[in-house]
């Protein structure tokens, strides 16, 4: 836990089922050894906190009250123009690698995983959870389909059942589908994903993984 919980005051209660990031690691900490590490309240985690800022004189009850800026934080970033590189200047990208990853399937239509405004990546109801996961995409891209048909979304790493929605607003070349999703209920985009970085920035390839559609009966 490099960083501590929010110390905000909550502006309304959340949504049933919803639970805070800290909640989630309390949940999880069990199953990986360290449930007595994370078996306190926030104010254990607020406590740490204060410690680090012994120097600054914060008390528990101002930071509940009100944001306090970090100490550590420069008031304007690399305001001095030095920084952390061999000749202490800004180093900008003018060229890709030379050597870049490509997947084996030569598919058009690539899986953009996407996150949205309802959850944030597997915090989902349960509810929402049921049934096969919706995958959108313009109507020429799935020659012999209709639109509510169900199929097997498949890429090098795995398949997945989805059922499609078309869009004729949609890129020809794109399938969309949400980001996250639960893995026991055959939702998460994260089977068809390979377990790759971006040739920049390293990152996670959410947005072109090659896929192809196929239909139900074809894998049974």
């Amino acid at each position: 836990m490099g960083v501590p919980p929010s110390t905000s005051n909550a502006v309304t209660d959340p949504p049933e089922q919803a639970k805070s990031d800290y909640q989630i690691v309390c949940e999880l900490a069990p199953r990986l050894g360290l449930a007595e590490a994370f078996s306190g309240d926030v104010d254990f985690w607020r406590h740490r906190l204060l410690k680090k800022l012994s120097d600054q004189q914060v008390s528990l009850a101002e930071l509940k009250a009100k944001a306090i800026q970090n100490p550590f934080a420069k008031e304007v970033a690399f305001a001095d123009r030095h920084f952390a590189t061999s000749t202490g200047r800004i180093n900008l990208i003018h060229e890709l690698p030379t050597e870049l990853s490509s997947p084996r399937s030569s598919s058009p239509l690539k899986l953009a995983a996407l996150s949205t405004r309802d959850a944030q990546s597997s915090q989902w109801k349960e509810e929402e959870q049921e049934g096969p996961a919706l995958a959108t995409l313009h109507p020429s891209s799935a020659a012999g389909y209709t639109d509510g048909d169900l199929a097997w979304l498949s890429s090098d790493t795995g398949q997945i059942q989805v059922r499609l929605r078309f869009d004729p607003k949609q890129r020809t070349e794109i399938i969309l589908m949400d980001k996250g999703g639960w893995h026991r209920k055959g939702r998460c985009a994260n089977t068809l994903i390979p377990a790759e970085l971006t040739d920049d920035g390293e990152c996670a390839v959410y947005y072109d993984t090659p896929v192809t559609l196929k239909p139900i009966a074809s894998l049974e």
